[in-house]
């Protein structure tokens, strides 16, 4: 699980999602107040919206190829 400041921690699952949770403090024993599952694209499209310019189906496409690479998934085509 990847630690950030005050409590934020992110984890890879194993279907490519990302588990998010938020800790009291940032202590490894601190009670968890906040947690959520983002799948896949989900994630992907976070990855995306905070690049410079924005979100585009390009970028989009892109952060779910760069996501799944790790894993062997295949990105899903665009509609």
């Amino acid at each position: 699980m990847f630690h950030t400041k005050d409590g934020w921690c992110f984890e890879r699952v194993v279907d490519g999602g990302v588990h998010i949770i938020k800790k009291y403090d940032a202590r490894i024993d601190a009670p968890i107040v906040a947690e959520v599952y983002l799948n896949h694209d989900e994630w992907a499209s976070v990855i995306a919206s905070v690049a410079a310019g924005g979100e585009t189906a390009e970028k989009f496409k892109k952060a779910k190829e760069f996501h799944g690479r790790a894993i062997g998934m295949r990105a899903a085509p665009l509609p």
